[in-house]
């Protein structure tokens, strides 16, 4: 059992002691992030947004062709599901 007495040269805050607050987080994104991050940006300004004015693109939504045609293409380029392993789809 440890006692806490002011005498005590560890008596700072038990995680300074064990040095947690030395340390700083890194709130940086990983590589594979950042590469996926830029490729969903391209496939959104390349692909995506000229076809915002679709007919096939109604009131309720995209019509189930333009619904599918639209997986399809994030699909080709590895952007549907992309957090889902290779084997389960992604």
């Amino acid at each position: 059992m440890y006692i806490w007495r002011e005498n005590n040269p560890k008596k700072a805050n038990p995680l300074t002691y064990l040095g947690y607050y030395n340390k700083s987080m890194d709130f940086s994104l990983p590589t594979e992030t950042r590469e996926l991050l830029e490729r969903t940006r391209q496939f959104i300004k390349q692909t995506i947004i000229p076809l915002e004015n679709d007919p096939r693109q109604t009131a309720h939504g995209p019509t189930e062709e333009f619904r599918s045609e639209l997986v399809g293409l994030a699909k080709s380029v590895g952007l549907l599901t992309p957090h889902a392993s290779k084997e389960m789809g992604g």
